[in-house]
């Protein structure tokens, strides 16, 4: 009789542990009118936070950056955990904390 061993495989499917070996993005490798691919992390009233991909930082689209067409609630077009495209407009160095866009309009001439 044959004698095979038991593995057992430990594996983490984690974003952070997948990413881990990449270089994230820092808030010093942001620059305004550069895009980013993010997920939509939370909803507001006054505007859509995003969490740009492979980074801990979110940043925020206003309502007024959020469409190129006029929209009354938010929570119509975006859900926690959609997938975006978003462009820097703004950089606030004393905050580190930056504004984005998610007018389609900005988008039109990308291959994906």
């Amino acid at each position: 009789k044959k004698y095979s061993p038991k593995v057992t495989v430990d594996l983490d499917m984690r974003e952070s542990t997948l990413l881990e070996d990449e270089d994230k993005i820092t808030y010093d490798d942001i620059k305004i009118g550069e895009k980013y691919k993010g997920t939509v992390t939370r909803v507001e009233p006054y505007g859509v936070f995003v969490r740009l991909e492979n980074s801990e930082m979110t940043g925020l689209a206003h309502l007024s950056e959020c469409s190129d067409n006029y929209i009354k609630t938010l929570t119509d077009l975006y859900d926690p955990g959609d997938l975006v495209k978003a462009l820097v407009v703004k950089k606030d160095e004393e905050q580190n904390r930056f504004g984005l866009s998610l007018k389609a309009s900005h988008f039109e001439d990308d291959s994906d």
